[in-house]
C-alpha cells in the first residue's frame, strides 16, 4: 500500500467514528414530513440520510462533470490529429 491509500483509510475510519459518535449522540425521535406522508424517526437516522444524499447528489454531479471532459479531451485529441496529419 502507498502513502495515499493510507491517508484516505485513515481519512475514512475518522469520519466512519465521528458519525459513530454523531449517531449515539442523536437519539431523539423526530418528526419528518415528505410529500405523502410523516413518520417518527431518529435524528441519527435523519443525518444519515442526508448526508448520503448529500454524497450521492455530489457524485453524480462529479461523474457529469469528469464524463464532459473526457469528451472534451476526445474532441481535442481528433482535432489535434487532423491537423497533424496535413
Amino acid at each position: 500500500m502507498n502513502i495515499k491509500s493510507i491517508v484516505i483509510l485513515t481519512l475514512l475510519l475518522a469520519l466512519l467514528i465521528i458519525a459513530g459518535v454523531i449517531g449515539a449522540n442523536n437519539t431523539q425521535i423526530v418528526s419528518v414530513n415528505y410529500l405523502i406522508a410523516a413518520s417518527q424517526v431518529s435524528m441519527s437516522k435523519v443525518i444519515i440520510c442526508a448526508f448520503l444524499m448529500g454524497v450521492l447528489f455530489s457524485l453524480l454531479l462529479f461523474i457529469t462533470y469528469i464524463i464532459r471532459l473526457k469528451l472534451q479531451i476526445t474532441l481535442l485529441e481528433r482535432r489535434t490529429k487532423k491537423l497533424s496529419a496535413r
